[in-house]
């Protein structure tokens, strides 16, 4: 059902990846074998709409999910982080796909982030936002943020959540004033990570290292009921897996529910072609080994490496 984007001949539908990979507008592709000439051709499809790529706050109505009519209407968007998108975190690179996919299903989007001078990767995911259309705030006080979205008549706001800057989160600063001051408003908090989780293992690495009894789970504890609170005063969440919202959902102090409608999952999807032919490539069956790619001074790479050991 994603329109058309472009086709090209091809040889085999191996070859229609690179074609998809290399444009960012090219959500999928499907394959038309040609009896002719023994190729066929590759149907490029751009990424379907936002009410279904990403489903933002969405209305609910007899059993069918669907945009909200509010956000129908009005096309403007915040989204809010701790700093403008660093290339070379993963987690941006996400944000900037997000940002990529609401500038082409026609929303017009603000960044909100503090200024980071001098940091080039940074600069250079300005200046990514900057070529698509959007338009860069620089950081703000929670007054400020409600006066910006009350000025630019924003129908939803994007708090990313992320425990690890110097800082406090997007949604500590800002969710409690957006709800109180703009009910209309909808928040979707986009998180990378079940928080308070790594911040448990973090805690037991440290106690088992260096060999001392430390308050166990204490920081840890603090966390989950910060960040399940986000997540529960949220009209959406965007978890980066589908087992990150389970987690999320099993996390829940009794008493609190939220419904699983309220999730999407929005995956890292990184538009750089493979270095290597596809068509080229040895059967499953015939390869060996692994390959971990990871900048391991993040402990969830540790703990993914040593389960693989």
């Amino acid at each position: 059902e994603s329109p058309l984007l472009a086709e090209a001949t091809a040889r085999s539908p191996a070859a229609c990846a690179p074609l998809c990979l290399r444009d960012v507008a090219c959500a999928g592709f499907d394959w038309a074998p040609s009896v002719a000439w023994g190729g066929g051709v590759c149907r490029l499809r751009r990424r379907p709409p936002v009410a279904h790529f990403v489903p933002l706050p969405a209305a609910v109505a007899g059993g069918r999910e669907e945009t909200a009519g509010v956000v129908r209407l009005k096309r403007r968007l915040l989204l809010v982080h701790n700093h403008p998108p660093h290339l070379g975190f993963g987690s941006d690179r996400r944000l900037l796909a997000l940002a990529q996919a609401l500038v082409d299903s026609r929303f017009h989007l603000l960044f909100v982030g503090a200024d980071a001078a001098g940091k080039a990767g940074r600069s250079q995911g300005r200046a990514q936002l900057l070529s698509i259309g959007v338009e860069l705030v620089s950081a703000i006080s929670e007054v400020e943020l409600t006066q910006l979205a009350t000025k630019h008549d924003v129908s939803v706001v994007i708090l990313t959540l992320w425990f690890w800057g110097a800082s406090a989160s997007m949604p500590a600063r800002y969710l409690r004033m957006l709800r109180t001051s703009l009910p209309h408003l909808k928040i979707v908090v986009m998180t990378d990570d079940v928080h308070h989780l790594r911040q448990r293992g973090l805690e037991a690495r440290a106690a088992s290292t260096r060999g001392v009894a430390l308050r166990t789970g204490a920081e840890a504890e603090e966390m989950k009921e910060e960040e399940l609170s986000h997540y529960y005063h949220a009209d959406h969440v965007l978890t980066i897996s589908d087992v990150d919202r389970g987690s999320i959902l099993q996390s829940l102090r009794p008493g609190r529910r939220i419904h699983p409608r309220r999730f999407s999952t929005l995956r890292h999807v990184f538009g750089e072609a493979p270095h290597f032919p596809l068509a080229s490539a040895p059967p499953f069956r015939d390869r060996r080994n692994a390959l971990f790619v990871g900048n391991m001074n993040n402990p969830t790479n540790v703990d993914g490496f040593t389960w693989f050991a």
